[in-house]
């Protein structure tokens, strides 16, 4: 079954332009790979952090909703764990 989500991402603020787009499309193709879909995406700009977070006290913010099957939520995790260029995320489930 397949469920809403929202994915919020904090992406590490060394990365340049194409480093952030490469992070971005490799979220993307997890996603796909897992058998969901990302129906919006949102640049929430460099912003500061409230605490540092490896080392880093600002990050690029990123916002997506996507729909995704419930038993693919665990390997999406250890994936973005997995990736570098990611300093946070949050999976929230939207009703």
């Amino acid at each position: 079954m397949k469920s809403k989500y929202e994915l919020a991402l904090v992406l590490s603020p060394d990365l340049d332009d194409q480093g952030r787009e490469e992070s971005l499309k490799l979220g993307d193709k997890i996603v796909k790979q897992l058998g969901g879909e990302v129906n919006k995406r949102e640049e929430g700009g460099k912003k500061m952090l409230a605490y540092e977070i490896k080392k880093k006290n600002e990050g690029w913010f990123y916002f997506w909703q996507l729909i995704l099957p419930t038993e693919a939520l665990k390997q999406l995790e250890i994936k973005l764990n997995m990736e570098e260029g990611i300093l946070r995320y949050l999976l929230v489930a939207k009703s």
